[in-house]
């Protein structure tokens, strides 16, 4: 890319102010700014150049291109120059000097010929090939400039005619006879216009080396600067220098896609104004620290609102580089974490909920025990009295009040995840008229509960904890999205899917019991309704909600071969659609207690069991009921009870956590002993290491706590009496 000499721009300062235009008005639109002009470290490119001259000829009006052009030999430097040449050389060559001397140093690339034609007629052609923009306003000047030349020697101006293109001008000139007066004048100075011109020459070289040098380091700046500005733009964090005094000298593009403020518009400001106002003055203290120290860098975190109004979270790292004078400010480099600290704090929220989950399930544990000796003792109780005997109301509420325990303790389990999954035959429409005593609860008295059930309604198959869950879970989401209250509705119905509508939605065509759960809430949008079974995905506040619940609802529905699908708008609620396969199971009823049928037939019966009082309770159900029973604490008495006893030991029932050794060492311990001995595990939970993923594996028998003497006693009966060839295994895996 070819540059002009630098001088160029004199000549420009010095017409533009002979007319009053200011270089702003010369530079508009032209790529070259006043101090370009005024500094003339290097000289513009051909295309610049030309852009100058139009703006001339726009601004000052065309003909006063070749009025200027007549005032380039005016000054102190050319007029000698050239006198001298005429002088030396006559009238006829006056054109030669200044086009093939200084042409080719003020403006490289221009290709010129100069033809005499005879003593006084000269021919002149320019052409430049290197520049695409029309350089027809610059011929003009040199016109002007050539035409007046002759004026330099005390003559008229020369005769002149002439062609002119965008890029190539043909000039004919025609000088007037010279007065030989003017050449003895000129002699006389002769001497001090030769040391005037070996000056210039030499000055020129010197200037052009500098302006070579000055050119190289301003294009090398330019370089660096590019590579630093297209690095910059191109990373996602946000870069900025700060001054000293805390406002803004660059700010990288990145801020736009993160606050939606452009990068220009915070050119000047300070930075603390982008963040919260107790961040703001967090960040002035770290950084009055680092301006005490030179060179040192600090990190912290601090929050930034955006102009839709998110809240960003931003980790800065400054660095004080105010001694150093390339940059005199303070480097900051802020990265968005927000994502990064909602996960973390996601995190944390489920580890704290896991916390709880195994607080929870302990306690329940525990509960279970005292809960299953109540339940037990105050059934022998009842059993004892007779018909009319005033105490059964008591034992009645007695066990009422423990049948709701129970129920507490479920929901414990349910909440901790460490309930055994048992599928069974339900009644959807029995199952959600038991819990709405508990969802009227939760919603709260600004909540209209409304139930629609079909009737009769098919029977599924499911867990009837987790289906709990499933309706606890979207009862809660519906709660929350009617913060002002609202209503909600819960519907059953019989539906038959056919092969078009069940590919849809990924089932297997057939008949279904549909559950819907609608809500009048404030409705979800497209994008939110896209995502909301996705496990840790919430709308709710940081703290206020951990993104599983309707993952969990999502799950428990999968697992049992459903289907449940969404359908909400902003501002007119939300519904929920369950689809759960019909079961053509009945559901069996559970025996009476002191029924012929349930009775021992003398076998002997192991019972371990850690907790006292529940293992009197069973041990005594046991004997009544035609057992004979072994009692034994802990693992250790057990073994120690099997050597000792000399028949065969029929059952073990077990509980599965105990202290020493779990119920399966145990039970592996006896069968090695005693192969033929049926197992049956109890426990107030089991954890996933105990159950394969929270389910008994097949064959296994489990009775969960609390139960009743009926309950066990059905249990025991079932177990022993199983044909040989059902008895599935004894020992969890």
């Amino acid at each position: 890319m070819q540059r002009l000499s630098p001088r160029v721009f004199v000549w420009f300062e010095e017409v533009t102010a002979r007319r009053g235009i200011t270089l702003d008005e010369l530079c508009e639109g032209t790529g070259l700014g006043p101090d370009s002009i005024r500094s003339r470290a290097v000289g513009p490119t051909w295309e610049q150049f030309a852009h100058l001259n139009e703006r001339f000829g726009e601004v000052a009006g065309v003909e006063q291109l070749r009025i200027a052009g007549r005032e380039t030999f005016d000054g102190q430097f050319l007029a000698p120059l050239i006198k001298l040449g005429a002088l030396l050389l006559g009238p006829g060559r006056l054109y030669e000097l200044p086009i093939r001397g200084l042409g080719a140093r003020i403006f490289p690339g221009l290709e010129r010929r100069v033809t005499r034609l005879d003593d006084r007629s000269v021919e002149v052609e320019l052409a430049v090939a290197a520049c695409e923009r029309s350089l027809e306003s610059w011929f003009q000047v040199v016109l002007g400039a050539f035409e007046s030349m002759p004026v330099i020697l005390g003559l008229e101006r020369a005769a002149a005619t002439w062609e002119i293109g965008p890029s190539r001008a043909t000039y004919r000139f025609v000088v007037p006879r010279a007065r030989w007066s003017a050449r003895v004048r000129g002699f006389r100075r002769l001497g001090q216009a030769v040391t005037l011109v070996d000056d210039l020459i030499a000055r020129e070289d010197e200037v052009r080396v500098l302006a070579e040098d000055r050119a190289r380091k301003v294009e090398e700046a330019e370089h660096a600067e590019h590579l630093f500005r297209t690095v910059v733009q191109s990373i996602s964090e946000v870069v900025a220098i700060l001054n000293p005094d805390g406002t803004t000298r660059f700010m990288s593009e990145a801020i736009e896609p993160l606050l939606g403020a452009p990068a220009a518009g915070l050119v000047g400001a300070p930075l603390f104004d982008q963040l919260l106002p107790e961040d703001a003055a967090a960040s002035r203290r770290v950084f009055e620290e680092l301006a005490k120290a030179p060179y040192a860098a600090r990190a912290w975190t601090a929050r930034a609102r955006s102009a839709s109004g998110e809240l960003k979270t931003l980790e800065i790292t400054a660095k004080n580089l105010v001694d150093d004078p390339q940059v005199r400010g303070f480097l900051c480099v802020a990265r968005d974490v927000t994502q990064r600290r909602e996960l973390e704090e996601q995190l944390h929220h489920a580890q704290r909920l896991e916390s709880v989950g195994r607080l929870a399930g302990g306690v329940a544990h525990d509960f279970n025990n005292i809960l299953a000796a109540v339940m037990a003792h105050a059934e022998l109780a009842r059993q004892g009295l007779a018909p009319g005997d005033m105490a059964r109301e008591d034992i009645a509420a007695i066990e009422s009040a423990a049948r709701r325990a129970a129920e507490l303790t479920q929901q414990l389990l349910i909440f901790a995840r460490k309930q055994v999954i048992q599928p069974s035959v339900i009644d959807l429409n029995s199952l959600l008229t038991s819990m709405r005593r508990l969802l009227e609860r939760v919603l709260g008295d600004d909540v209209e509960l409304v139930t629609t059930f079909e009737g009769p309604l098919w029977a599924v198959e499911a867990d009837v904890g987790q289906i709990e869950q499933v309706v606890m879970n979207l009862a809660i989401n519906a709660r929350d999205a009617m913060p002002a209250g609202g209503r909600l509705v819960l519907a059953t119905a019989n539906v038959t899917i056919d092969g078009s509508a069940a590919g849809q939605r990924g089932l297997s065509q057939g008949q279904y019991v549909r559950l819907s759960v609608i809500d009048d809430g404030e409705g979800m949008d497209e994008a939110t309704r896209e995502r909301i079974f996705e496990p840790f995905f919430t709308t709710k506040e940081v703290g206020k909600g951990t993104g599983l619940g309707l993952a969990t609802v999502y799950g428990v529905v999968s697992k049992f071969g459903g289907h449940i699908a969404v359908q909400s708008t902003p501002g007119a609620g939300t519904s929920f659609e369950i689809l759960l396969p019909r079961t053509h199971k009945a559901a069996t009823a559970a025996p009476l207690a002191g029924t012929k049928a349930n009775r021992g037939q003398g076998e002997t019966v192991l019972v371990v069991e850690d907790h006292d009082t529940l293992r009197r309770v069973v041990v005594r159900s046991l004997t009544d009921n035609g057992y004979h029973v072994l009692g034994a604490s802990n693992p250790r008495q057990a073994l120690a009870a099997s050597d000792a006893h000399a028949g065969p030991i029929h059952l073990l029932l077990t509980d599965v956590v105990m202290p020493e050794m779990t119920g399966k060492a145990l039970a592996e311990k006896l069968l090695a002993l005693r192969p033929e001995v049926q197992v049956i595990y109890m426990s107030g939970y089991t954890e996933e290491t105990v159950l394969h993923q929270g389910m008994p594996d097949d064959g296994v028998h489990f009775l969960p706590k609390p139960f009743t003497p009926s309950v066990l006693l059905a249990k025991l009966r079932e177990v022993l009496e199983a044909p040989a060839a059902l008895r599935g295994k004894h020992v969890l895996h």
